[in-house]
């Protein structure tokens, strides 16, 4: 599986500086806003990384290759799982060293409640999304991935906005407490696409 996860970071380093450039733009958003859009961000590089293989006809190649469903699936979730954090940690340190710079204003402040309405966004936009792209191609798979994207991001907003609020629109205590209970919801809904995936994935090469 290992493999698997370096086959797909060194297609994807041909955009890192691509993607580098873009977290540090959205870091200039105020209120957090930017951590948290890159979380959302991140978990559309398993997208890219199904694109090229499609491209490559490579779903074709690991059918001869002594690779399990389970790896094949496992692998393409480890790297959006990898990818999300790293690139808020990255996002999160440039913007702090960004608020230290006098003549950029901007807010150094870490909410931990954005980030984690960010991190459920990642989730949950990668559990909904990866059964299809094992499914079905790139191309035929766009259109849903774009909907359910703007959903995902309409919901985490909203989740952020309640932490960015501070109170004024829950108490400190229970935004808090709905930003970990979906979170938590999140966590299931992973558990459960994984298996999805893995069926999806069989009943494209049967």
């Amino acid at each position: 599986m290992k493999s698997l996860m370096l086959k797909d970071f060194y297609v994807l380093r041909k955009q890192l500086w691509l993607y580098a450039t873009i977290v540090l733009l959205f870091q200039t958003f105020p209120n957090g806003m930017g951590l948290f859009i890159t979380f959302l961000y991140a978990a559309m590089l398993p997208a890219t990384a199904f694109a090229y293989d499609d491209r490559s006809k490579w779903d074709m190649m690991e059918l001869m290759m002594p690779y399990s469903t389970r790896q094949i699936v496992l692998s393409r979730y480890c790297v959006g799982w990898i990818a999300a954090p790293c690139l808020a940690a990255f996002g999160l340190l440039a913007r702090r060293l960004m608020a230290r710079a006098s003549w950029i204003h901007i807010d150094g402040v870490f909410d931990l409640r954005v980030t984690l309405a960010g991190l459920f966004v990642a989730l949950s936009f990668m559990a909904v999304t990866m059964p299809l792209y094992f499914r079905f191609d790139a191309e035929k798979s766009r259109l849903a991935r774009m909907l359910i994207l703007v959903l995902c991001g309409a919901m985490g907003g909203g989740m952020a906005a309640a932490g960015i609020a501070g109170g004024a629109i829950l108490p400190d205590g229970m935004s808090r407490g709905v930003v970990w209970g979906a979170l938590a919801a999140a966590a299931v809904l992973t558990a459960a696409s994984v298996p999805l995936s893995m069926l999806a994935w069989k009943r494209r090469h049967r």
